[in-house]
């Protein structure tokens, strides 16, 4: 964890995820008048166990990696959350 100059970081954070590793980068960016917060994600060969969408065309089964990185701005805003989960 670092903070400097209004920003607070979490680096190196990691976890298993269906036999995959999950690896990424949180920050919270506070120099600025409305607020920040950015991801950047990592998921690298997570097993498919199953059906992902439980639609009648599907994948069940295989291997999945994937990155992800994401900033999303007035994180005060009511419901801003949910957001930056679904998309």
């Amino acid at each position: 964890m670092m903070l400097a100059d209004g920003l607070l970081q979490f680096e190196g954070l990691s976890a298993k995820l269906g036999g995959g590793l999950l690896a990424g980068t949180l920050s919270v960016d506070a120099s600025e008048d409305i607020p920040a917060i950015l991801l950047d994600a990592q998921l690298s060969d997570a097993t498919i166990g199953g059906p992902l969408f439980e639609m009648p065309l599907d994948v069940t089964t295989g291997m999945l990696s994937a990155t992800m990185s994401r900033r999303r701005r007035d994180i005060r805003r009511r419901g801003c959350w949910r957001r930056l989960a679904v998309r």
